[in-house]
């Protein structure tokens, strides 16, 4: 199997798998969670200390539930291979994928990538005409539950569920909604005949011409959680003006540049949610879910293209977030 030919067949894999996600998302009426709800909220990596990133994350946290584990921390096999333990024999381990780069010189073609990556290490950019080349890598995870006995029980969590108090849900996303310096104007709905006929059919939206956010009044929204996931949701949309990360907000309903603008959105209010404690269940829009599914399975890129865009954006708005405090901090759960 050449290359490109395994290339492609990771995208598949993982494309897949978030197909599932979102497939089971419907078969459960719209009630499930894009992170576990107890134990640990994000996947991670007890021996490098690392928290998986974008799909990854999503990826791990759906099997963690699928499959019943009582841990949602991941190891590879030669990781393990220290403490001399090994995967039961028939455990399936999980691909997660990371994005890796090689360099060209574009008059010659000639591979250029060890020179190139001695530059950056040392402080160095990449020298004008050089192509840089992204390609997929993958490796394999097991999560602690697939391994034979003999893991140090350092490695396990035996804490309480990672939440915090309502009180303290309502500061932190407070904190990060008002610190984002976003222009939210708050207006209520109702449904009549001019909501139904113009764009407030739609009772929360960003707006790029104006570069606002409209939001129903907190009041109407039936739980706390729903009133900052949606917030969120927003603030994604937010992210992609011209003046902040320059995405192409002018997609309608029905194509694919709107489904991807709507997934980046919904999977910055996932990671943001999670962050400030809520369990962000995935969006219970029917039209979503079905306009996501069919760019999935039309382009197996897709999913990449949009996690990566909305990691992009969280990480952008967590560092404006923290800087205004003076902490800069990477989110680096995503």
């Amino acid at each position: 199997m050449n290359k490109n030919n395994k290339i492609f067949d990771i995208y598949e894999v993982v494309t897949n798998q978030i197909i599932e996600i979102l497939e089971t998302h419907k078969k459960l009426s719209f009630t499930k969670t894009w992170f576990p709800v107890s134990g640990e909220i994000f996947a991670n990596n007890p021996v490098s200390g690392s928290v998986y990133q974008g799909l990854n994350q999503l990826i791990l946290c759906f099997l963690a539930i699928k499959r019943g584990y009582t841990q949602n921390r991941w190891l590879t096999v030669n990781q393990s291979k220290q403490f001399d333990v090994y995967p039961r024999k028939g455990e399936r381990g999980c691909i997660v994928t990371y994005v890796s780069r090689m360099f060209k010189n574009e008059k010659t073609g000639r591979n250029i990538t060890n020179h190139v990556l001695e530059i950056l290490q040392a402080g160095g950019t990449v020298p004008e005409g050089v192509e840089t080349i992204p390609y997929l890598k993958w490796y394999k995870v097991f999560n602690l539950d697939q391994f034979a006995e003999g893991l140090p029980e350092k490695l396990f969590f035996h804490g309480e569920s990672i939440s915090f108090s309502e009180p303290e849900k309502d500061l932190a996303a407070e904190e990060y909604i008002n610190l984002t310096g976003a222009t939210i104007k708050y207006i209520p709905y109702s449904e009549n005949l001019y909501t139904l006929l113009s764009r407030q059919q739609k009772a929360n939206f960003y707006c790029p011409d104006t570069d606002t956010i409209q939001l129903t009044e907190r009041s109407q929204f039936k739980e706390k959680a729903g009133f900052y996931r949606t917030a969120f949701h927003e603030l994604g949309h937010w992210s992609g003006h011209k003046t902040r990360l320059n995405r192409n907000l002018s997609g309608e309903f029905g194509t694919p540049e709107y489904a991807k603008e709507e997934l980046i959105a919904e999977l910055f209010s996932a990671f943001t949610a999670a962050h400030c404690g809520f369990a962000s269940q995935i969006t219970n829009n029917a039209a979503y879910i079905h306009s996501w599914l069919k760019c999935l399975k039309d382009d197996k890129k897709f999913i990449f293209q949009a996690s990566g865009k909305a990691q992009e954006a969280a990480k952008f708005v967590s560092n404006l977030v923290a800087s205004k405090i003076g902490e800069p901090v990477l989110m680096d759960q995503i």
